[in-house]
């Protein structure tokens, strides 16, 4: 632990952590990271000449790999669904991103799956937790995040919509000015 600050566990919580989503991956980064995989190393695994070169060997090609991977095309957003209630809010988004928002308040996975079934669709979640627990909304990346959604979140009383579509990228922040009504 570093200097008087303590950590605490409370399992009755649920948490979404966009892993590296805010990190730009450069050269120091990457760095970073190697440097960070040896310290693990050297704290959790008995020190042997020969792993020790397999551990840097990998570290080093993994940060390679990480570094020429090459973020993936675009990908383009062919149908929006907002899971809310909030009219004002789907009006909103859709002049916001020019395209038709579908309102779901009472989402299912039969309706949710049922629209994955057109060839080529890219679908794009986005939950308001002014009306979903955050508990409900991670439950739903859960059982959808291989099924081609990505995901989208409106923060409570807040003016944009946060998320990321890939991990090769920084998270997105659209934001929005929505009537408190």
């Amino acid at each position: 632990m570093l200097s008087g600050k303590s950590n605490y566990y409370f399992s009755e919580t649920t948490v979404i952590h966009y892993k590296g989503e805010s990190t730009v991956k450069d050269k120091k980064y990457l760095h970073s990271f190697q440097k960070a995989m040896e310290l693990f190393y050297q704290k959790h695994f008995q020190v042997s000449v020969l792993f020790d070169i397999f551990m840097k060997a990998g570290a080093h090609l993994f940060s390679r790999t990480k570094k020429n991977k090459t973020a993936l095309a675009a990908r383009k957003v062919t149908t929006y669904i907002l899971l809310s209630e909030n009219e004002n809010l789907r009006i909103k988004v859709e002049n916001l991103l020019g395209k038709k928002v579908v309102m779901a308040d009472s989402p299912t996975e039969n309706s949710l799956n049922s629209l994955t079934k057109k060839e080529g669709e890219n679908i794009e979640v986005i939950f308001d937790s002014n009306q979903l627990s955050f508990k409900l909304i991670i439950d739903y990346f859960e059982r959808f995040r291989n099924k081609g959604f990505t995901f989208k979140i409106l923060p409570q009383k807040s003016d944009f919509i946060i998320g990321s579509n890939s991990s090769n990228d920084r998270g997105e922040v659209i934001a929005l000015k929505i009537d408190k009504a």
